[in-house]
């Protein structure tokens, strides 16, 4: 393992942060590091924070480690549904992936040699090709090693989505201090480092310029950033691992997303991110306050960054040239003077600004290649700001026209001696603008190129989410599906249930008619059998009554009723 070619000073403090994992919590949150380190700091000595992994809903995960248990248990006392915390006590697997972490940092290569004595003037250079200035050749054998370690100790982290990217190193930011006067910080994206340290080989190393160790010797332009990820940084103090910063120059600015303005004695804080697409506001706030260039140039970067050309152009031609405003309409507040020109201001010559012309050149460049029509052919727009990027570009590089005439006068000189030129001089001014040119082209094609694969690692990571969700709608749709087979079947016997009770219900029917109907038969042939009786009741009630009064009658002695209850005797009966 690379651990053992580590200095010795370092293997207790390597073992120490991958065997101690007790006082080390997981937190899972939507704050930034700064807010986590203090929102953690009154809760004990901080020995390091590491940012792992960083959700698609832009949830990042930190690795923090303390230096007793019993700050762990107050981290973790602060759970709620905004902040998780989770010691590694019980989790194996992350407690794995921090020990990789630690790992990885402690086998990155500039940690063989100690990196507090690197000096300012080669923090700019890639630090896996930094040699000493006096040093006219390099082995070979070393330079290979370091390199096998690198892509060792890059393939630890590969397992992870996303890692934490170290800070810029102070050297750099003292060396663009002492070179322009102020700070320029670009920010940049986890995902654009990642992905470039992924798809970058050795076979393609020429199509990435090398940067000079030598600063000095040539005008600052505006600083590129590396593409080299690096495993999360080491740092001793005190004999406890630390993050608060990086030991490892790896190129990178500072990621810088607040201005601070002075206006009137009072300090301003501007957020960068809430920049408006309209540059005109914060044109005129950093022209009131009087902003040095470096301010200037952050936010022309931002408006680049933010694919806002035409503002970024804006600002850095507002920098360059000034404002012009009404004499009435605004002054600086608490004054009655006006805004004064910006680089005119601070007596800046031509040569000084090459890093806004160049930022000039680009935006101009894309600019016109926006500007062509949809057949890629160039239109009078697109041309009018290729013609400015050239003029940019040749205010940097020259105009080759001093080389021409250098080439013109050596051939007069050469023509009057009697001598004869084979060919054109090497080396003249065209050709070296050309290439330098050429090789801006190429390098903006380069960060084309970059930008192109983050989008397609991007949209790769859509396509697997969409793929997910559309399996599961096609299997909610399999069992809505089911549940209409079902459904339909329920309804078939639903169906079947109904026409069965229709027809029950018909028959009976049919049967209550016929029982009403031998019901009123039946009455109809009582009623006349009432009748009946009734009537015949009646007849011999009268028949009573009369013998009744017959009998009545006979009992008073009437012989009359008597004989005419005897039956009387005809005349054929007669002998």
């Amino acid at each position: 393992m690379l651990t053992r070619e580590l200095p010795t000073r370092f293997l207790p403090l390597v073992r120490l942060a991958m065997d101690c994992v007790d006082c080390v919590v997981d937190i899972t949150t939507s704050l930034t590091e700064q807010q986590v380190r203090s929102l953690l700091v009154d809760l004990g000595a901080i020995a390091g924070i590491y940012l792992w992994r960083t959700d698609k809903d832009s949830r990042h995960h930190f690795f923090v480690q303390f230096n007793d248990l019993k700050s762990v248990t107050n981290a973790c006392a602060l759970s709620s549904p905004h902040l998780d915390v989770h010691s590694l006590v019980a989790e194996s697997d992350v407690a794995d992936r921090f020990r990789s972490i630690v790992q990885g940092t402690c086998e990155a290569p500039l940690a063989l040699e100690d990196p507090l004595h690197t000096s300012t003037s080669n923090s700019s250079v890639d630090p896996l090709e930094a040699e000493p200035l006096g040093s006219s050749k390099r082995k070979r054998t070393r330079r290979a090693g370091v390199r096998l370690r690198l892509r060792q100790a890059m393939n630890t982290d590969l397992d992870f989505d996303k890692a934490a990217l170290p800070p810029g190193p102070p050297a750099l930011d003292s060396a663009l201090k002492s070179r322009n006067g102020s700070s320029i910080a670009f920010p940049v994206t986890p995902a654009d480092l990642i992905l470039t340290s992924r798809l970058r080989s050795s076979v393609d190393k020429e199509n990435y310029p090398q940067q000079s160790g030598h600063i000095a010797s040539s005008p600052l332009p505006v600083p590129a950033v590396s593409t080299r990820r690096l495993p999360a940084p080491l740092m001793i103090s005190g004999g406890q691992l630390s993050c608060n910063g990086s030991t490892i120059p790896s190129g990178l600015p500072n990621l810088q997303s607040t201005l601070v303005l002075s206006l009137c004695g009072e300090s301003i804080s501007y957020d960068l991110n809430t920049l408006d697409d309209n540059p005109e506001a914060i044109i005129n706030l950093l022209t009131t306050t009087g902003s040095d260039r470096g301010k200037w140039m952050i936010v022309g970067a931002f408006y680049r960054r933010k694919g806002k050309v035409a503002a970024a152009a804006a600002v850095i031609s507002a920098m360059i040239n000034g404002i012009v405003l009404p004499q009435t309409s605004w002054r600086i507040p608490g004054t009655d003077q006006t805004p004064p020109i910006v680089m005119k201001s601070h007596g800046m010559a031509d040569k000084d600004m090459s890093p806004a012309f160049l930022m000039l050149a680009t935006c101009e460049t894309e600019l016109g290649r926006q500007a062509r029509s949809r057949g890629g052919e160039e239109t009078i727009e697109s041309t009018a700001h290729l013609e400015q990027a050239r003029f940019w570009l040749q205010n940097v590089y020259g105009s080759g026209t001093s080389g021409q005439r250098l080439e013109a006068a050596v051939l007069r000189s050469s023509q009057g001696k009697g001598g004869t030129r084979n060919g054109p001089l090497p080396g003249s001014g065209a050709q070296l603008a050309e290439q330098r040119i050429l090789r801006d082209l190429q390098q903006n094609d380069a960060s084309e190129l970059l930008a192109l694969r983050v989008d397609k690692r991007r949209l790769e990571d859509q396509y697997s989410h969409e793929r997910v969700q559309r399996r599961k709608l096609e299997a909610s749709v399999q069992d809505l599906k089911k549940e209409l087979m079902k459904s339909r079947q329920l309804e078939s016997s639903a169906l079947e249930q109904v026409r069965a009770e229709v027809e029950a219900r018909r028959g009976a029917e049919e049967r209550a008619k016929k029982e009403r109907d031998m019901r009123l038969r039946l009455e109809a042939e009582w009623d006349r059998m009432r009748e009946k009786e009734e009537k015949n009741q009646s007849d011999v009630e009268v028949i009573f009554k009369d013998l009744a009064a017959i009998f009545q009658r006979a009992a008073n002695g009437d012989p009359a009723s008597v004989s005419n209850l005897l039956p009387r005797r005809t005349s054929s009966h007669r002998p």
